[in-house]
């Protein structure tokens, strides 16, 4: 029950802050921290090449959005990334990508990205 109020709540603020875009890569960066334990640089450099087609500036972007998921709480910043501060939290995100996030690390550049039409 407390995890369910927590997420929905996480879920307002972030959906609330956030443009489209960069909802949708706050989502990548949220379902890579939990599934994969911490969103690393190597990832973030990955991310930055996915998008870097599809956005304008998105390093920028990136940069503008683990920001606010740190600074929302979402995200901590540690020695090899960012990773999540409240096990919980992870522990939701998780269980809602793990059955079909890919690590950044292993998407090619012409994989398609989430919004993307078949």
């Amino acid at each position: 029950m407390l995890s369910t109020i927590l997420s929905n709540l996480k879920k307002e603020v972030i959906i609330e802050a956030l443009e489209d875009e960069s909802h949708t890569i706050a989502m990548e960066i949220l379902a890579e921290a939990a599934t994969q334990e911490v969103f690393t640089p190597d990832a973030r450099r990955c991310l930055e090449g996915l998008y870097a087609k599809v956005v304008d500036d998105a390093q920028g972007r990136i940069a503008d959005t683990l920001e606010i998921l740190v600074h929302d709480g979402y995200l901590e910043t540690s020695t090899d990334g960012y990773r999540f501060p409240s096990r919980l939290l992870k522990d939701w995100w998780s269980a809602r990508f793990r059955d079909h996030h890919i690590p950044l690390e292993n998407r090619r550049s012409g994989d398609k990205l989430p919004g993307d039409t078949p």
